[in-house]
């Protein structure tokens, strides 16, 4: 039997005795079930809001956003979106549900198992019918294998400062979607703390002139670094916040 992975779209020499298949490609695990004209995938996730809130703080201290965020609000959602796993369309991800969170438009499929939709369970039903989702989307070189699938979905409301922003974190993968993102925060070093990361390097070269053994030199490495180099970061970040 030949089976697309729902993933990465890649065909899949299969066993008709098994339902449970792992593509060699992606390495994504999934389920094979017949009788369904349109299969339903999930990607399983336990609600976690600190892993959410965690996500974003590190996205906006690599953005060099260092002001303290104030969480207004966390919704968690299992979101609906069609997916054309045959890849031909550009592997399309498209919401089927209205959302006044602009970024689910721009959310991208992550990594993690796509398990299929048991009967039994309950999740939202898609506003956006397939039809609309389709128009507009460029046709793929062959025939498109749409799906309904679900994605674990944190919608974040947060305060920067004065100003109010959005965000919606992957519960799969932690990547951070974001239409607009806070200022970087301004850091500016004093003509003391420059005076002090000379006398820093200064030292440093003194100690590796004057002390000839390796392995003595090594050690005042180590002490001046230890003892100076925290004081130096505590004075810098003072100097920040003021």
């Amino acid at each position: 039997m030949r089976v697309v992975c729902p993933q990465c779209g890649a065909p899949i020499e299969a066993l008709t005795e098994s339902r449970f298949y792992r593509c060699p490609y992606c390495t994504s695990s999934f389920l094979v079930q017949g009788g369904r004209e349109l299969p339903e995938f999930v990607i399983r996730h336990r609600r976690d809001d600190r892993h959410a809130w965690s996500a974003l703080k590190t996205w906006l201290e690599i953005r060099r956003v260092m002001d303290p965020l104030e969480r207004d609000a966390v919704d968690f959602i299992q979101f609906p979106f069609w997916y054309d796993s045959s890849g031909t369309g550009g592997r399309v991800l498209v919401p089927a549900r209205e959302h006044p969170f602009s970024e689910v438009s721009s959310v991208t499929l992550p990594a993690g198992d796509l398990v299929y939709l048991d009967e039994k369970e309950e999740y939202a039903e898609p506003l956006v019918s397939l039809s609309e989702a389709a128009t507009g989307i460029p046709p793929g070189s062959g025939e498109p294998a749409w799906n309904l699938l679900y994605l674990p979905l944190y919608f974040l409301r947060y305060r920067v400062g004065e100003c109010a922003y959005t965000a919606i974190v992957s519960g799969a993968d932690g990547r951070v979607f974001s239409a607009e993102t806070p200022e970087p925060s301004a850091v500016s070093l004093s003509s003391r703390h420059l005076a002090m990361m000379a006398g820093f390097a200064l030292l440093l070269v003194v100690e590796g002139v004057l002390i000839r053994n390796a392995l003595f030199r090594t050690l005042a490495f180590l002490v001046t670094t230890g003892c100076l180099y925290p004081v130096f970061l505590l004075l810098l970040k003072r100097e920040a916040v003021s």
